[in-house]
């Protein structure tokens, strides 16, 4: 994968754009967060095909982030069980974008039955 950068307001990984690319977009605050040393919050959505094949998996994704996130939390919907979210603390918005375009994590997102697309938010301070 390509990492690409903007100018706007979230990461996302999505079907119009290109594949193998990620496009991260960064607003003037996320930038200030990155200036600033604070950490930023993210929101991660997207949809799995087994739900309990992805819940098993919840072990190899904390070691797979945590050299990029601190902590984060796994939310399901409650109008759809096959939609997850994820909120977490970026330490390393680099370490973070390496991961997410690494190959040898393709395995793992299929052991995990991860479906595109995977949008990634940030908060925008207002």
């Amino acid at each position: 994968m390509k990492i690409s950068f903007f100018r706007n307001y979230n990461y996302s990984v999505h079907p119009r754009f290109p594949k193998n690319k990620v496009y991260i977009y960064c607003s003037p605050t996320i930038i200030h967060h990155f200036k600033t040393n604070i950490m930023p919050t993210i929101v991660v959505r997207h949809k799995v095909g087994d739900i309990d094949a992805w819940l098993k998996g919840h072990q190899d994704r904390v070691e797979l982030f945590a050299p990029a996130i601190s902590s984060f939390k796994t939310f399901q919907d409650t109008d759809d069980p096959k939609s997850v979210v994820l909120v977490g603390e970026v330490t390393d918005m680099e370490k973070l974008a390496k991961i997410m375009q690494d190959p040898k994590n393709d395995e793992v997102k299929a052991r995990h039955t991860v479906l595109e697309p995977i949008i990634m938010s940030m908060s925008v301070d207002l």
